[in-house]
């Protein structure tokens, strides 16, 4: 929170792009978290808030426009893979 207030100030970041920073840094928070305690299913939770915190930043800042859903499908279709090979293995 206090580093998307500080981009506010300090650039031009408007208010409309804060909050999606603040829902991406929260995805990295919970991505951290994870990693620490070795739980996937949590990081894989972790990985979709930050890629829906950027999608939306972008979106905000008018970026990329055509290619925000394809991303959204790529980084699912990889955690759909990732969590499939975890539980083929087992």
């Amino acid at each position: 929170m206090a580093v998307c207030a500080f981009l506010s100030t300090a650039y031009s970041l408007r208010l409309r792009e804060t909050l999606p920073l603040v829902f991406a840094f929260y995805g990295m928070w919970i991505m951290a978290l994870a990693g620490i305690r070795g739980a996937s299913s949590t990081f894989s939770w972790g990985a979709l808030t930050t890629t829906v915190g950027i999608l939306w930043f972008l979106q905000a800042r008018g970026l990329l426009i055509g290619y925000l859903f394809p991303l959204l499908l790529l980084v699912l279709g990889i955690l759909v893979v990732a969590a499939g090979l975890r539980t083929w293995r087992r």
